[in-house]
């Protein structure tokens, strides 16, 4: 497996010959536009929901190997990434992908998404029935209508659309999650708390392969890392190092993954002071050394 792809919204619609009509979100439809990275694992910087129309593909999202077929819609966060396997010659569905920016601007309560979000780590692909597949099918194609020729009436209309597709989501979300922890209150102090949290996990996508102190990503975000430390917690139920930690170990078993990438390289790319500690590191959170990982599952 090689190095993970890191890649923004107008990176994409460059790559994809799409005309820019709004900077912040992209919708794409038909074949599967991941094709196009010779199976690299791929993050892109956005918010991501892929629903399958037609056809079949194998891929990997962070660690879990998943089959994906009509029907079926994964939601990634900005720090995830995905590697595709292979698809089938009539494989057809939907990118739609949405930049932070974009989020913060939609009538949509973020403290929703924003918890959502914490329990994505748990599952990141959805079945869904007949009739939620006809539901998300029409609010799609009513988002690709509204992209084009935009005008301020159609922004309007487009961020009430793709606000009823992320309520849609975390419905999906919440029913998939048994013991999901529904938290209440409308302060504008919690909606703040829900920001940051999102800002968190974007950062993380970022900047994890490389830095894995509170304090730096504190400092990103121009808070304390006590503070920071405290609203992680409040929001998602777990202490910001354990999301630094699981972000650090995604990185690191993709790199190990690359046949030619061995461990002392790995703990240089990860930006560990040597090989030993990033033994240690990888041993304390996986359970197994980084050599046995490398040689279980090296292609």
């Amino acid at each position: 497996m090689q190095r993970i792809v890191n890649l923004s919204i107008s990176q994409i619609r460059e790559k994809m010959g799409k005309e820019e009509s709004i900077e912040d979100i992209l919708l794409l439809s038909g074949q599967n536009f991941y094709n196009e990275f010779n199976r690299q694992p791929v993050r892109i910087e956005a918010l991501v929901i892929s629903f399958c129309v037609e056809g079949i593909a194998e891929a990997v999202i962070c660690d879990r190997e998943y089959v994906i077929n009509k029907g079926a819609m994964f939601v990634k966060t900005p720090g995830a990434f995905s590697l595709w396997d292979w698809t089938s010659e009539n494989y057809t569905g939907y990118e739609l992908m949405i930049s932070m920016d974009f989020l913060k601007k939609l009538p949509f309560d973020m403290k929703i998404i924003s918890t959502a979000f914490a329990y994505l780590k748990n599952e990141y692909l959805f079945r869904l029935t007949e009739e939620q597949q006809e539901n998300l099918l029409h609010m799609l194609r009513l988002t690709e209508g509204l992209t084009e020729h935009l005008d301020h009436y159609k922004l309007q209309a487009l961020q009430g659309t793709i606000s009823s597709i992320l309520y849609f989501v975390c419905s999906l979300i919440r029913q998939a999650e048994k013991n999901f922890d529904k938290r209440n209150g409308d302060s504008p102090n919690r909606n703040r708390k829900h920001y940051c949290f999102l800002n968190f996990l974007e950062l993380l996508g970022k900047y994890s392969y490389q830095e894995r102190s509170v304090a730096f990503y504190a400092d990103k975000m121009a808070l304390t890392p006590k503070y920071l430390s405290s609203i992680i917690k409040e929001v998602s139920g777990k202490r910001a190092t354990e999301w630094i930690d699981e972000y650090v170990m995604m990185e690191a078993k993709v790199i190990l993954q690359h046949p030619k990438t061995n461990v002392a390289e790995a703990a240089y790319q990860l930006n560990f002071s040597n090989t030993s500690f990033f033994g240690q590191y990888f041993k304390k959170h996986s359970g197994m050394s980084p050599g046995n990982y490398k040689r279980k599952y090296a292609g």
